[in-house]
Parts: structure tokens; sequence; C-alpha cells
């Protein structure tokens, strides 16, 4: 890091101090308040030399400050100091500025957001659903994974005629769907309408060997029907923030 002395330019000297790809994530990450070193290595491709590098020359400005506990194992937090703090409304207006970026110029980003929502949701064995109940409160179930994905647009699965949620989407039909990774702590959230289809054509279409363990009758089961989500909107969560998307 240069001397501060090099500087002529407050802007230029600030810009130096926080330049670096990571310190900018690292700060809106401590945005929030204290993290451990732990919570910090999950910040996506950075690896662990470059991590505890500009940790420590973020220490060494002044703007982060740490603290080790003598515990076992051994615990360390990393925190703003009053100085860091005066970044948060430029951190605040960076996050807000690339989310407006997405919107109306950044139209490249906003697809491939869409593509790693698919592919998430491709990938995920379990859904999380939600329904309106009777009273006006929102009903969450997790489901096995979509047997059907046409693109964001088109979600299908199965369920059983007489669920308390069927009956709910005929009352209602707006919904929503979640999926994530808790891996790689991202995940997709779809709110839109929810149909309930009854009819043979679908039936058939939708029909997976082995679906006679839920619906004992086969194809034909009146208890069997599908359930088509038309999505109108998505929200992406990944490192600690989130960006909105149409459909």
């Amino acid at each position: 890091m240069k001397l501060r002395e090099e500087f002529t330019c407050p802007l230029e000297l600030a810009t130096d101090l926080i330049s670096a790809k990571w310190k900018t994530i690292i700060l809106w990450e401590l945005s929030s308040g204290t993290k451990r070193l732990k919570d910090l290595r999950k910040i996506k491709n950075i690896n662990e030399k470059m991590l505890l590098q500009h940790l420590n020359e973020l220490i060494d400005a002044g703007i982060i400050a740490k603290k080790d506990y003598n515990t076992y194992p051994l615990r360390t937090d990393y925190y703003l100091t009053e100085l860091g703090e005066k970044l948060l409304p430029t951190l605040e207006a960076l996050q807000e500025f690339g989310k407006e970026f997405i919107k109306q110029g950044g139209s490249s980003m906003e697809e491939e957001i869409k593509l790693k929502s698919l592919e998430l949701i491709k990938k995920s064995s379990m859904s999380i659903i939600g329904s309106v109940s009777s009273d006006g409160f929102p009903d969450i179930k997790a489901m096995l994974a979509p047997r059907e994905i046409n693109g964001l647009k088109e979600i299908f699965f199965t369920t059983n005629t007489s669920s308390m949620r069927v009956g709910q989407y005929r009352e209602n039909p707006r919904a929503s769907l979640y999926f994530y990774n808790d891996r790689l702590f991202i995940g997709v959230l779809l709110e839109g309408n929810m149909e309930v289809l009854t009819d043979s054509d679908t039936k058939k279409r939708i029909w997976r060997d082995g679906d006679t363990l839920y619906y004992k009758k086969g194809v034909d089961d009146e208890d069997y029907c599908v359930l088509r989500f038309t999505a109108k909107f998505g929200r992406f969560y990944e490192n600690f923030s989130s960006v909105s998307f149409e459909i």
C-alpha cells in the first residue's frame, strides 16, 4: 500500500485504500456487524491468502479492527472502526448503483443472473412452495423437485387434489417458490400464480414411473393433479446480497 503522504488528492487516497476488488466486498460484509473469520471465508471466489492480506491492509489503514479470543478453536472477530463506519453511505450507494445498473443498463448481467437461477432450480432436489391461507397468512411447504421446468416462466409439480394446498391455490392463486444451495449459500425466490390442472393430457405428460406410490389408482386417480406455476418476478440471493428481476 502506498504511503498516505504520496497522495495530493483525498479522493485518490480514499480510492486507493479500498480499491482492491475484495476490499469493498469485505467492507460490505462487515457493514451489517461484526463477523468471524469463518464467516468471511464464505465470500465467493476469494482464497485464504488474499482474504488475510486484504484484512491486514484494512486493519493497517485503521478502517477495520479485529479481536482475538483465547478459545479452542481459536476465534477472531472483525468489525468496522469509527473511521470505517464513515464508508457505510458510500457502500450503500455502490450497492444501489449496482442494482440500478442491472435494471437499466446491465441486461447481460441480468441474463447471467437468470441463467444462474435456472441452473440452481434444475439442480435442486427439493422445492419450497408458498401459498396464502384463507386467513391471509403465508403457508410454506417443502416438496420434491419440479416435474417439468420450462425456463423460469413455467414450473410443474404434482400433488394430491384433496390437499390443503390445492384448496388454497383454487381460492387464491398467488404463490411463491424458493430454491437454495446451502453449501454455496445461494438461493432464488420466484413469485407468481399457481394453477391446479386436472386434465388428462397434462396428467399423463407429467406422470412418472413409481407415482403409484403416491397415487394408488394410477394416472387417472382423482386425487392426483398437476400444479403449474407461472412466474412474474424473481430475486437471486448470493454473497449476502440480492438482485431482483422480471420474468
